[in-house]
């Protein structure tokens, strides 16, 4: 039970409980924005959250659940994943997570989503080859960066960044398990700056409390983690694990830390010395608090159930003091001894008073039974005492258990009549004279003769014999002595007197009415009749039932040979499982309760989380549907292949069979999707036999150390389908792109082959009806290889192997040579993705030809120009992000270089030296970038222009070609010296962005395309070491060619994006 306390009531107790099952409540926190919103973890791994605020106050669980207690919880902003969409997506929309600690686990959790990620099982999370257990969490925003603390196992304290749990700070001050972590607040309650900001507290399983200083940690920033070992501040008092603690909002440096020995101590952070100790708990304390309200007000609880609030000033003691741990042993039995003798002296009492007081004594006890009774004090007089020790060892001796007597009133009257113990004998032996019955048949004749029937004469002789003789005696006064002893004694022995009376029946119905059977009695009852004894053994079953002892009941009823009510009860208690059992053992096979039981038992365990059981239940009791149902939430490959065969409906059948053949995916199982796919009698999977054809010959191509030439891929496949009898259908592509979408696969190299797949697969299918969709798809699949130029150039091996011109490349994936004249944009990237291939292979024998097929390839002026102003765009909105404006005192530019300086030349941003003009006057800016400072721009048609008319004869011509291109003057300044350096406003800025973004759309490229500015610089290296491309002297010398490398430097520099223009300086 949670308990919310309404501090603000003016009632005492005025409570609302949020009930959370059977489990405790091991931790608890507050939502920081959403009031009313608690997040809790309790000691059987379950996380949950609840508005408090609310009228229902419904409790919502996450699907995780931890292996053990969840010793931690804490909000922090949900992490912006941009590895899937689909988490990307929830996370953003989430503005605060839940995050646990538990069984050394960190994990997030999503309110709304009621998605889990588990932190700790990152490929990132983990630096060493040890997994860290964590014990503690604490999210801080210390700057602009948003850090989570986790406290570990081995005593150390990890900074990571919430964005990518990247490790920047280790604290190592600790040995043991970290308790707790706090830092102090930032503002105080008045509004004030506090002065220890950003200062950590942390405690563990040690004595000693760790205070750190994390001001200046974070201000510099560093490419790898940092190690700190010395605290700032070492708190030294506790005898015991200091388990938590509280900062003060209110006074500066004021700590409040509990422990297990049993005490609440304030520090002072300024001095490192104990203020106040709290001595008023004498168990371990488990937490702590400062009053958010009253700054001498402090709160601590612990194991002696009840909340402590007290004021620190009002304390004594200003340290912990050490308790002695005192041992308990087991409690010695000791007889009552006579208490007379501890209180008065034996010359106060005679022997006679003496020996009568013990006799009582000891008939208290026989009444009484042997009970136990507690220590006496210790005496004055030792001989008592002695005593009292020869009386405990003689009880301890002679523990034996006293039968408790069944004639309580007759032996009361025996310790009465003690003196008149001879005429009670007497009044015996003249009853048995008066009473004596004839010795033979004459004189018993005689006697009847004489024999008086007023019964006054027996009246008479009973009347001179008392009730408690009447056990010596025939006389009737004995049963009028049984009613009262049965009145003074307890069940058990009533029940045996009754028994012995011969009224067994009377004790049996008695204690059927009040609920009150035991198997003694019913074990009794069979001595009177068997059929007696069935029906008390039945009602005793519905008393067992009522009681809560099912299985007992049980054993009555079918002892009773009542199996059907034996197995109702169980049933309708939830022991389906032994409801069973007993059932199959009993009844017959066919009988209608089973379905039933099967029934309950697999709702039982379909509640309990028991899935696999609950599937089995279903399907005993003739539900395959539900069975299917309770396979696909176990989520393995060959419960959901036995989801697919027991599924009735076709939807379900079909989703089953997307699932399983995902797994199979993820899995590598190519037999079991195939066998899968080929099982289905609708025909709905053919295409994922197509997909996981192809999926295993990419797998197969990708894992060899070198591709072998064969015959083209797209040929391979289809003889492949062929052998299958898997019909192509252009109906395919729609459930291929949607599995593509749908699929996220942690391994990188897998997913990468998931996604070729599935495009190469859509192309396949595309490629007799649309051969430009089909060499879309081409050109998609090779893109994604891009950054692998391993992987590339085994995949356009096998794909072209003939290489990438219109007729090789069209009969190998169209079946139908292409004209060679065919400039479709998707062949163009198809070609350029060969030409990366190429740049990067180990085994590529250059020569004149190939230098130039590989230049055609990716000289592309109109991909280059998009390329150009996407990072022109992207760097101007990065620069406008970031632009602050300058003081007007400050005479200052970008990079430190003064105002002047850039107005008498240009700076050089990758050297960060100023170029001045020769002749030491203002040099024009005539660099033919997209944007030129002052002469050079973008016309509306999109072309060169310029504002100078002096500068235009130096412009190269707008549709200059190769060969044409004239030196480059220099390298161009950045987006923020041309257009934000010294302004006041982003006025002119805008207006280029806006007119970079107009000419943008002008040009689109819808086929992706590699960095062709670094494909031609990796070209320059390539032409440059293997000396290719050169002009004879005489050539060079009359100036009508260059070199190759300088074509190339100058076209890469004038077309290519700004940020490669240093490069290609230096071989233009």
């Amino acid at each position: 039970i949670v308990r919310v306390w309404k501090t603000a009531s003016n009632q005492l107790f005025d409570i609302r409980h949020v009930v959370v099952k059977q489990a405790k409540v091991m931790s608890l926190a507050w939502h920081p924005q959403r009031e009313g919103l608690l997040g809790f973890g309790t000691d059987e791994g379950r996380v949950g959250w609840v508005d408090v605020l609310s009228q229902k106050m419904f409790v919502t669980y996450s699907d995780y659940q931890h292996r053990g207690g969840v010793y931690c919880t804490c909000w922090a902003p949900g992490r912006r994943c941009s590895e899937t969409e689909d988490n990307g997506q929830d996370n953003a929309k989430e503005d605060f997570l839940l995050y646990t600690v538990g069984d050394g686990k960190f994990v997030q959790h999503n309110t709304k989503s009621n998605k889990h990620e588990e932190i700790t099982s990152r490929p990132n999370f983990n630096t060493s080859e040890k997994k860290p257990n964590i014990s503690q969490a604490v999210f801080k925003q210390i700057g602009d960066q948003s850090y989570f603390l986790l406290g570990c196992e081995d005593g150390s304290i990890e900074f990571r960044c919430l964005a990518d749990m990247k490790l920047v700070l280790t604290l190592k001050g600790f040995t043991k398990l970290i308790q707790f972590l706090a830092f102090h607040p930032d503002i105080l309650n008045d509004g004030s700056d506090a002065r220890y900001k950003n200062w950590l507290a942390a405690c563990s399983n040690e004595t000693t409390i760790h205070a750190w200083d994390l001001n200046n940690v974070f201000t510099n920033s560093q490419d790898e983690a940092r190690i700190l070992v010395t605290p700032t501040v070492k708190l030294e008092g506790h005898f015991l694990r200091v388990i938590e603690l509280s900062w003060n909002c209110f006074l500066d440096g004021r700590l409040l830390s509990i422990s297990y020995d049993s005490s609440a101590q304030v520090w002072d952070l300024e001095t490192a010395t104990p203020l106040h100790n709290f001595q008023g708990h004498n168990k371990r304390l488990m937490c702590c608090m400062w009053h958010p309200g009253d700054a001498d007000l402090a709160i601590s609880g612990g194991e002696d159930y009840y909340l402590a609030i007290w004021r620190p000033s009002s304390q004594t003691q200003t340290r912990p003091v050490e308790r002695k741990r005192i041992k308990r042993g087991k409690q010695q039995v000791v007889h009552e001894v006579e208490t007379v003798v501890a209180e008065a002296s034996a010359s106060e009492m005679s022997f006679d008073d003496l020996l009568k007081k013990h006799k009582e004594d000891q008939f208290k006890k026989k009444i009484n039974g042997d009970r136990e009774s507690p220590s006496p004090s210790p005496s004055n007089n030792p001989k008592i005492d002695q005593a009292r020790e020869r009386e405990t060892l003689t009880a301890k001796r002679d523990r034996k258990v006293v039968s408790k007597t069944f004639l309580p009133v007759f032996s009361k009257k025996e310790f009465e009549n003690v003196e008149s113990c001879g005429e009670d004998c007497v009044k015996i032996v003249e009853y048995l004279k008066k009473s004596k019955g004839a010795e033979d048949l004459d004189e018993l004749s005689e006697q009847m003769k004489k024999m008086s029937f007023n019964g006054d004469e027996g009246q008479a002789a009973d009347a001179d014999i008392d009730e408690h003789l009447s056990l010596f005696c025939a006389s009737d006064k004995f049963d009028s002595l049984l009613d009262k002893e049965c009145q003074a004694v307890t069940d058990n022995a009533r029940s045996t007197l009754t028994l012995w009376r011969g009224n067994f029946l009377e004790v049996l119905q008695s204690a059927e009415s009040q609920g009150c059977l035991t198997d003694s009695l019913v074990a009794k009852s069979a001595g009177i009749s068997q059929v007696l004894w069935r029906r008390y053994a039945a009602a005793y079953a519905q008393q067992l039932a009522k009681e809560g002892d099912y299985i007992r009941a049980s054993e009555y009823y079918v002892a009773t040979h009542m199996v059907h009510e034996a197995i109702e009860v169980l049933h309708k208690n939830n022991l389906c499982l032994q409801a069973i059992v007993l059932a199959k053992s009993r009844l017959p096979q066919n009988d209608p309760m089973f379905k039933q039981l099967y029934s309950s038992l697999a709702l039982q365990s379909w509640h309990s989380g028991n899935l696999r059981l609950a599937a089995k239940s279903w399907a005993a009791a003739g539900n395959p549907a539900k069975a299917a149902s309770a396979l696909a939430k176990i989520d393995t490959k060959s419960s959901l292949r036995a989801a697919v065969k027991l599924a009735v409906d076709p939807s379900e059948v079909k989703m089953y069979a997307q699932l399983c053949f995902t797994r199979c995916v993820i899995d590598s199982d190519f037999e079991t999707g195939l066998d899968l796919t080929a099982s289905l009698a609708s025909g709905d999977m053919n295409w994922g036999s197509l997909l996981l054809i192809i999926m295993r010959e990419m797998q197969s191509l990708l894992s060899k150390d070198k591709a072998e030439p064969s015959e083209p891929f797209f040929k391979l496949i289809s003889n492949k389908v062929k052998e299958l009898n898997v019909e192509l259908k252009d109906d395919m592509v729609d459930p291929i792109e949607q599995f593509l979408k749908s699929t996220v696969i942690s391994s990188p190299l897998k997913m990468r082959c998931v996604k070729a797949s599935c495009l190469l697969a859509m192309a396949l299918l595309h490629a007799n009806k649309n051969p430009q969709l089909c060499l879309d798809k081409v050109a998609l699949c090779l893109a994604d290889f891009h950054k692998y130029p391993e992987e590339l150039e085994k995949v356009c091996g096998a794909l072209l192997p003939q290489g990438s011109q219109p007729q090789e490349a069209g009969q190998a994936l169209l079946d139908k040579p292409l004209d060679w004249q065919c400039s479709w944009q998707q062949l163009r990237s198809i070609q350029c993705s060969e030409a990366v291939a190429i740049l990067h292979s180990k085994t590529s024998n250059w020569t004149e030809d190939l230098m130039q097929d590989v230049a055609d390839a990716i000289m592309l002026e109109d991909v280059l120009l998009v390329q150009k102003l996407e990072q022109e765009i992207s760097e101007g909105e990065k620069a406008l992000a970031t632009f602050k404006v300058e003081s007007k005192d400050e005479n200052k530019g970008c990079n430190g270089v003064s105002n002047d300086a850039q107005t008498n030349g240009c700076v050089d941003e990758e050297v960060g030296e100023v170029k001045k003009s020769s002749d030491g006057g203002q040099q024009l800016d005539l660099t033919p970038s997209l944007l030129g400072t002052q002469t050079v721009s973008i016309g509306s048609d999109g072309n060169w222009a310029t504002n100078d008319g002096a500068a235009a004869g130096q412009m190269p011509p707008a549709a200059a070609g190769i060969e044409n291109l004239p030196p480059p003057p220099k390298q161009t300044p950045s987006f923020y010296m041309r257009f934000l350096e010294g302004k006041t406003d982003t006025v002119e800025a805008e207006k280029e962005l806006q007119k970079l973004r107009w000419v943008l759309s002008k040009h689109p490229v819808d086929v992706p395309y590699p960095d062709l500015t670094s494909c031609c610089q990796t070209l320059l290296g390539v032409v440059l070491q293997h000396q290719l491309g050169n002009i004879t002297a005489e050539e060079e010398e009359e100036g009508k060619k260059i070199n190759f490398s300088k074509k190339l430097a100058r076209f890469g520099y004038y077309k290519g994006v700004r940020t490669y223009q240093s490069f290609f300086l230096q071989h233009s």
